[in-house]
């Protein structure tokens, strides 16, 4: 008689490959579109700009480093100057080295967390088909937020899907006591990777670790002996710390004192109102803000209500057959969608992308009802024709809420158009009118370049142009002092400067909340009036009032 499929370990060890080479290719395909369409109209249509412009300067800084200096001096220098957000550097640094410098790398290189995803999915699935795994799949791709997992080179996204998917491992399993090591490894790694995801929030992932391994112990000690199981269920979350620990020590342990600062800026110091655009939120904003208001429809769409939906009906179909047995055993999910409801939602400080992790519960919290539905109806008198339906049914709804990942949601400007021309251009035209001021001027690049700029802007800013630098791998020192409206203190930053980079006070496209900004007609007119200084090139936004102005140092010779 033959051995039955399912039990033979050949068979199943076949499956995972073949599902896995599924996967591949899918994500291969989803990112590449993803990618492609972006470079037409969306936000890589556009020179790169916060935050995705931070750490693709940091990257190709350390890369130029490996380049020049080798393997050992990029060690060092993780070491003597860790960067803000390791996985937020890794990811564009392989890009970089492996594609050019080019904006679209980055991205490609975060098709590893589309397969991620869908490798998640094909574990939270279970007890689908293959066919069904794989519209399932599909339906994952189709959420809004995992066209922004390619897109956005910022910490937040892969952040909040791992801290997603250990949570949510943590809180499916069915108890510590059973759990191998091997699964306490896979935990421990990816609370880990978490901390190094996003260091700035660390105490959110901590707490979000230690909260989902609490709430799971409590459940795995109410359902077998009470002895057995708090010694085991103990050790298995010491495990995962452990592990955990191992990864993520060595950064703070360098970082410890950066990462502190930060923490205090945002949070603690004087300019933290700055960093809350949303302070006028009501109480029903707060609460709704990662769900049904803006920041949620963003991330999900209209796929929180058919969550919403789905929850509902399955807690009522549950209730009315008195299935105890399963309202319990899901409760612990339920729990953890609370846990990270709470720690998103109650700090005052709201932004879009800080309820990541959330997005990325909800919709695997979606996956795990799809999947529970279809083998009830599967197993019911209806059979596996009208579990199919169903899935189709999510498939086509998904297909009709696709949106693609725009930069401005209200501009899908095309890359042909003037506005998007322009933007593209302007930083080149910065960059190359520094440099060819240096060689009217013959000045040899033996030291840095000194460049200071008055405030920060959308598209003129020291990240933007420091990239431009490190692309020829120029030596510079761009600097700004948007967080300070102390004039003497930028008297003294322009007079130690080659360059000075200024914008007028109308310009809309600095950030108005910023204490520089409030000075920048002052600044403008200390820079016209000073006689050492030389207006090189004044840079119009022909679709606004918008300027800027780079001032240069007057050379013997200059006219």
């Amino acid at each position: 008689m033959p051995q039955n499929k399912l039990c033979n370990p050949m068979h199943r060890t076949a499956d995972r490959r073949d599902n896995l080479i599924i996967w591949l290719l899918m994500s291969i395909v989803f990112t590449a579109l993803v990618i492609n369409q972006s470079l037409r109209q969306g936000q890589l249509a556009l020179p790169p700009t916060y935050d995705d412009i931070v750490y693709f300067t940091d990257a190709l800084t350390r890369l130029n480093i490996l380049y020049d200096h080798g393997a050992k001096a990029l060690a060092e220098n993780f070491i003597e100057s860790p960067p803000h957000a390791p996985l937020a550097t890794l990811v564009p640094l392989i890009g970089f080295s492996i594609f050019g410098v080019h904006n679209w790398a980055p991205p490609i290189v975060n098709g590893i967390f589309v397969l991620f995803l869908l490798v998640l999915v094909d574990s939270l699935a279970q007890g689908v088909s293959r066919a069904g795994k794989i519209l399932i799949g599909m339906i994952a791709l189709s959420w809004p937020v995992t066209g922004q997992l390619v897109i956005e080179c910022r910490p937040d996204l892969a952040w909040g899907l791992i801290t997603a998917t250990f949570t949510i491992l943590s809180l499916r399993e069915q108890s510590r006591v059973t759990r191998s090591k091997k699964s306490s490894l896979i935990i421990g790694l990816l609370i880990g990777l978490s901390l190094l995801a996003k260091p700035s929030i660390f105490p959110i992932t901590l707490i979000a670790a230690l909260a989902s391994l609490f709430v799971a112990f409590l459940f795995d000690i109410r359902r077998q002996d009470f002895k057995l199981s708090r010694r085991s269920a103990l050790a298995s979350n010491i495990r995962c710390l452990v592990v955990a620990l191992t990864i993520a020590m060595p950064y703070y342990v360098a970082a410890h004192k950066q990462v502190y600062a930060y923490i205090y800026e945002v949070v603690f110091s004087s300019n933290a109102s700055m960093w809350d655009p949303n302070a006028e939120l009501t109480l029903f904003d707060h609460l709704s803000y990662y769900l049904t208001s803006a920041s949620g429809q963003i991330a999900m769409g209209k796929w929180i209500y058919a969550w919403f939906l789905f929850v509902v009906v399955c807690t009522a179909a549950l209730l009315s057959k008195k299935d105890w047995k399963r309202l319990t055993s899901s409760l612990p999910l339920w729990l953890g969608f609370f846990i990270l409801y709470l720690l998103v939602t109650a700090p005052k400080l709201k932004m879009n992308f800080f309820g990541a992790s959330l997005y990325f519960y909800i919709l695997c919290t979606f996956v795990i009802l799809v999947a529970e539905v279809s083998r009830a109806l599967r197993s019911s008198r209806y059979g596996s024709n009208f579990s199919y339906a169903f899935i189709i049914v999510i498939f086509l709804f998904g297909v009709g809420q696709f949106q693609w990942p725009w930069y401005h949601i209200s501009k899908q400007t095309g890359v042909l158009s003037s506005e998007v021309q322009y933007r593209r251009s302007a930083i080149e035209s910065l960059y190359n009118d520094i440099l060819e001021n240096q060689k009217e001027n013959r000045i040899r690049n033996e030291k840095p370049i000194s460049v200071f700029f008055t405030t920060s802007n959308k598209f003129f800013n020291s990240f933007t142009l420091k990239f431009q630098f490190a692309k020829d791998n120029v030596l510079n020192n761009t600097r700004d002092l948007y967080l300070s409206d102390n004039l003497p203190l930028f008297v003294q930053s322009i007079n130690s400067s080659d360059y000075v980079v200024a914008f007028n006070a109308s310009n809309t496209d600095t950030f108005p909340w910023l204490p520089s900004s409030k000075i920048q007609g002052q600044v403008l007119s200390l820079l016209r009036s000073d006689p050492s200084l030389q207006l090189i090139r004044t840079y119009a936004d022909p679709y606004g009032d918008n300027q800027a102005y780079l001032f240069g140092r007057v050379h013997s010779g200059s006219k």
